[in-house]
């Protein structure tokens, strides 16, 4: 089965709109936060006057001020969504540089972009701006939740694909044969590994490096059981080169040649 990735083109489309989703919310926050901001500094201006002045305001003013009393919070809700704007942006610069980590990406957006949209509804259903301003973020908001839902459908397809793909084998060829299904096997194993071969020597070793070129990230500690009689004098070098390259590219590697029995 031929895995099909997205075109680069394909890519590119969503990654500009993760990045419209982005500065959208982003714009439209701060003018959230700079209208409100100054709606409660009218307000509190018209408070300092009124108190220092000894001023008797009119019952419609004391109506208008009573009604305006929720706007400091309104403004700090505007903090709160800030982040998850500049998430949403991030996001999208970061699908434009590189094709990798797609899925972990629309997750990100997906769940930046219903939380900045709970925010934003709040926001709307108490603080009444404009039809205009407040069309405009929750567009942002459905394209951040289409870019979501579309990148995890493109990379759990990507991953179904890769997991029922195919080896081509040919029987003329029995030793790569071997080596294909060994990388392919050894591309998912993770954590600790213990391998018992009473013919492991050092051609096992230098095979040993190969195959753990793909997928030496995802493992901790090797240890191999083998016979002492196949630990000839070649092999100590080939341990010693192999032990290098594992703590070059494992935090932690400990691999452990025993004679079997012992």
């Amino acid at each position: 089965m031929e895995i099909q990735r997205p075109s680069r083109s394909a890519h590119g489309r969503l990654a500009y709109i993760a990045l419209a989703a982005g500065f959208i919310a982003m714009l439209s926050n701060f003018y959230y936060m700079q209208f409100l901001s100054y709606s409660v500094g009218v307000v509190r201006g018209i408070t300092s006057i009124i108190t220092t002045y000894n001023i008797t305001p009119s019952n419609t003013l004391l109506t208008s001020l009573e009604g305006t009393s929720a706007l400091a919070i309104a403004v700090h809700i505007t903090y709160v969504m800030l982040p998850f704007t500049l998430i949403m942006f991030s996001i999208g610069a970061m699908l434009l540089i590189t094709r990798q980590n797609l899925k972990t990406l629309s997750v990100g957006m997906l769940f930046s972009s219903l939380i900045f949209g709970m925010l934003l509804a709040l926001m709307d259903a108490d603080f009444y701006i404009g039809p205009i301003i407040t069309l405009a973020p929750f567009i942002g908001v459905a394209l951040g939740i289409y870019v979501g839902i579309k990148g995890i459908t493109i990379a759990s397809r990507l991953q179904e694909a890769h997991s029922l793909r195919s080896i081509s084998i040919d029987p003329e060829t029995p030793y790569s044969n071997m080596l294909l299904l060994s990388k392919d096997f050894f591309a998912r194993l993770k954590g600790d590994i213990s391998i018992l071969d009473m013919h492991f020597d050092s051609k096992a070793m230098e095979n040993m490096l190969a195959l753990f070129n793909d997928s030496a990230s995802n493992v901790k500690n090797v240890r191999i059981l083998s016979g002492p009689e196949r630990l000839g004098a070649h092999f100590d070098r080939g341990y010693t080169d192999f032990e290098e390259e594992m703590k070059n590219k494992l935090q932690s590697a400990t691999i452990s040649p025993r004679a079997a029995g012992h």
